[in-house]
């Protein structure tokens, strides 16, 4: 079950507007610098993905 959420996360859209409407960021925490390093995250998570389908085939 865990592994269909993260790959719906990772298929939908993330914007700033996700990041202010659903992560409470700590008093000074620039969102810009946050969005960037979860997007990046996201690029990685994905890239792993694929890895692992084209290890299966």
């Amino acid at each position: 079950m865990h592994w269909r959420a993260l790959l719906n996360w990772l298929n939908a859209p993330y914007t700033l507007r996700d990041l202010i409407a659903d992560t409470p960021l700590p008093p000074g925490a620039d969102p810009q610098t946050t969005l960037a390093v979860i997007t990046k995250g996201r690029e990685e998570l994905s890239e792993l993905r694929h890895v692992e389908t084209r290890a299966r085939a």
